[in-house]
């Protein structure tokens, strides 16, 4: 009985403050519809959006920059390649002389 009579008073004592809360907001929107608004400012028309370029131009620029870049950097790009094959030469040598070296030693232990 007790808990059912401290629920009535905590609902009473919350449907006042909803009413409560009700009548602030009821008077702060009127309040707010009567207040007068500023002049509007005159804003600037919208810029106008560049319409999209078709793939096809934007690919061919993208290409068309790349073999640009390679032109202007036709130098470097050799060297990179040399270096490259010079490395790439240099590890196959070590490996056949590796396994050449390997090869000769196990010939070697079994004599």
């Amino acid at each position: 009985d007790d808990a059912q009579a401290t629920l009535d008073e905590v609902r009473k004592s919350l449907d006042e403050k909803m009413n409560d809360i009700d009548s602030v907001v009821s008077e702060i929107s009127s309040k707010l519809e009567t207040t007068p608004t500023p002049e509007k400012t005159q804003t600037p028309p919208p810029e106008k959006t560049p319409e999209s370029t078709p793939v096809s131009e934007r690919i061919s620029g993208f290409f068309s920059g790349i073999s640009s870049w390679f032109s202007q950097n036709s130098r470097l790009v050799l060297m990179a390649a040399g270096a490259l094959l010079v490395i790439g030469l240099g590890g196959y040598a070590g490996y056949r002389g590796l396994k050449s070296y390997i090869r000769r030693r196990k010939w070697d232990e079994l004599k």
